[in-house]
């Protein structure tokens, strides 16, 4: 199969995996095919972002590609979250070298041609508080701004010496307005005492009583 044709059927579907391919192409894999995948690789006309997992390496794909729906792509199920989310929101002043996200597998890490991508554990329980965004051809999910701080908690909560001083590393812009309510129930969804102590104290904090 040449190129274009191959582009052409695949046209509606710029990311695809090698299960795609048998359903869009409505035939099995063969040798010939797979063989074909890796020389257009080798020619960047695809990008292998992962094992099985391609993208056409058009201009106006790679123009409107979001990190985030890659994220998405890539360990399922998961949403944006933590560093990523927080420095999106303009919570955390600092600018997040890789994309990072929640999820209920292990703990993974993705190096690709467009970006680091971290994938962080938590139990089912707390796999709650993020919503779903459109973007160019697809979509991905993303923590409300109280839960990617809640879960950013839940997962350093061991770095606490005192509550004082977790919030003062943070350094998080208070111009932002948080629901505490909610970030006190994304909290109990964790059963975790610590994690729970540092959201009550959270009010204090931003009420600069600290000080």
């Amino acid at each position: 199969m040449k190129y274009y044709q191959f582009q052409k059927k695949i046209e509606n579907f710029p990311y695809f995996s090698l299960k795609d391919l048998e359903l869009i192409l409505k035939t099995k894999l063969n040798k010939s095919l797979k063989n074909q995948l890796s020389i257009w690789e080798k020619k960047k006309y695809t990008l292998r972002i992962k094992k099985g997992l391609y993208l056409l390496s058009r201009p106006d794909i790679l123009n409107n590609l979001e990190p985030m729906f890659l994220a998405s792509k890539l360990y399922d199920p998961s949403y944006v979250s933590l560093e990523y989310a927080l420095s999106l929101y303009g919570i955390l002043p600092e600018i997040a070298s890789n994309v990072t996200s929640i999820t209920t597998k292990k703990t993974a890490k993705f190096k690709t041609p467009l970006g680091n991508f971290v994938f962080r554990n938590i139990k089912f329980e707390g796999f709650a508080g993020y919503e779903n965004k459109k973007c160019f051809f697809t979509s991905y999910n993303i923590a409300t701004p109280e839960k990617a701080l809640v879960d950013y908690i839940y997962l350093n909560k061991k770095q606490m010496k005192t509550e004082k001083s977790f919030w003062q590393s943070l350094r998080i812009n208070l111009d932002q307005k948080f629901d505490l309510e909610k970030m006190l129930f994304y909290g109990k969804l964790f059963e975790s005492k610590k994690t729970d102590l540092l959201l009550n104290s959270f009010k204090k904090y931003a009420q600069s009583e600290f000080y």
